[in-house]
């Protein structure tokens, strides 16, 4: 039972994963001129990779309830921390990185109350 939880869980975390490649390929969209191969390329594949987290949501919220998955999507701002630091060159400093393990600890806590 253990291990069908931990595989929900992770599947529940790789949807924010995923959900925040979203926001990154738009990123890249934005800095290109609209309508220009830089612009429509990586628009596409956020809009495929929006379509995929719609049913990927839909195959999670059969095994968590609504209330239960939506309070994970604060590590998307961890997620978006993450890229911004690493493919953006934004700073990372003492107040963002206690902001991200707070949202971390949050949903640790949240995760084990629904287990």
């Amino acid at each position: 039972m253990t291990e069908k939880i931990s595989n929900k869980y992770l599947l529940l975390h790789f949807y924010f994963f995923l959900y925040s490649c979203a926001g990154l390929c738009a990123k890249f969209a934005a800095a290109a001129p609209v309508f220009s191969l830089g612009f429509i390329g990586p628009y596409g594949l956020s809009l495929l990779i929006l379509l995929v987290c719609a049913l990927l949501w839909q195959i999670i919220l059969r095994g968590y309830p609504l209330t239960a998955a939506f309070a994970h999507k604060g590590t998307t701002v961890v997620w978006g921390m993450l890229w911004g630091w690493l493919i953006f060159g934004e700073n990372l400093n003492a107040a963002k990185l206690v902001a991200a393990l707070l949202v971390i600890a949050g949903v640790a806590c949240l995760g084990q109350s629904h287990e």
